[in-house]
């Protein structure tokens, strides 16, 4: 069920309803929570992330890539953990917080 979330999450956001996308990535997040799928957890808050950012809810697109970024550091996934930087980064860009951003740079290495 998760994946069928996931999947349909991703054609609602591909058709820019994000409403709609939104509400599939948050259920499919409640059912990772529950069958404690990390990974899949660290995905979905990715993706949940970009959702919001469609949105225009940058605050709450920044909380769900630390999010993110927290679980891929704890399970040992580096390649997560600098897609979820470099979205923070370029919320911070979009933003004019030049120094927010290159301090998250710093940390990735650019």
């Amino acid at each position: 069920k998760v994946i069928d979330l996931g999947n349909l999450g991703t054609v609602l956001r591909s058709l820019e309803d994000y409403e709609r996308a939104q509400t599939c990535m948050e259920e499919a997040l409640q059912l990772c929570e529950v069958i404690q799928d990390p990974v899949r957890q660290g995905y979905i808050l990715h993706f949940l992330g970009n959702i919001y950012q469609s949105l225009g809810k940058d605050d709450e697109a920044i909380v769900s890539f630390q999010r993110a970024y927290k679980i891929c550091e704890q399970n040992r996934l580096p390649i997560n953990q600098v897609y979820g930087l470099t979205s923070i980064a370029n919320i911070y860009l979009h933003q004019d917080r030049k120094s927010a951003q290159l301090k998250i740079e710093k940390k990735i290495g650019c």
